[in-house]
This record gives C-alpha cells, structure tokens and sequence, in this order.
C-alpha cells in the first residue's frame, strides 16, 4: 500500500494499478533477478587485500593488507600510503578475506 513518503509519484502508482497481470508478473520477475544479481554481487567483494606489486613510497607497499573501500568498474578503490583514496586493478592484489561471503 502507497505511503506518502514512499518513493513512488502518483502517475507511477496509476500505471502500476492499471497494469495487466502478465506485465505485472514481468515486473515482479525483473526486480527479483536484479534483487538476486545484486545480492551475488556483494557476495564477490571483497573488503581487505594484499597488494603483489611493486612498494611504491606514495603509493603502496608490497604484501601490506588494505581495506577496500569500493568496486567501481571492477577496480578497488582504497585508500594508499598518501592517505588519499585511488582506483587500483584488481590483479595488483590477492583477496585476504570477504566478510560479505561467509
């Protein structure tokens, strides 16, 4: 049932009232696919790694474990040496643990 601080606009809500049973079992199907894919998503995550490569004195330091503090475009983005946060490929490192996997 429609709240007034749902998310969803009044145009919104007609056309999901007007809306056939197949197309609404289509919707449904869709949401829970994307539901499932973001859920194996967070599964593959990883949140701490150890970098292979090269020390870098402003960058990273070999075998150091990091925090991954995001994927974007498959890259960790975390934080180095410089205290700043940066994109790195993900083949630079080793997965320590995955908390989200368990």
């Amino acid at each position: 049932m429609y709240k007034e601080n749902d998310n969803l606009n009044y145009d919104e809500i007609n056309r999901l009232k007007n809306m056939s049973k197949d197309e609404f079992e289509k919707l449904e199907k869709t949401i829970l696919e994307k539901e499932k894919e973001i859920k194996n998503f967070r599964k593959i995550v990883p949140s701490k790694v150890k970098y292979l490569g090269k020390t870098d004195r402003f960058g990273l330091i070999k075998g150091k474990v990091y925090d991954v503090i995001s994927v974007e475009k498959d890259w960790y983005r975390i934080v180095d040496e410089t205290g700043e946060d940066y994109l790195y490929p993900p083949e630079k490192f080793e997965i320590v643990n995955n908390e989200n996997q368990k």
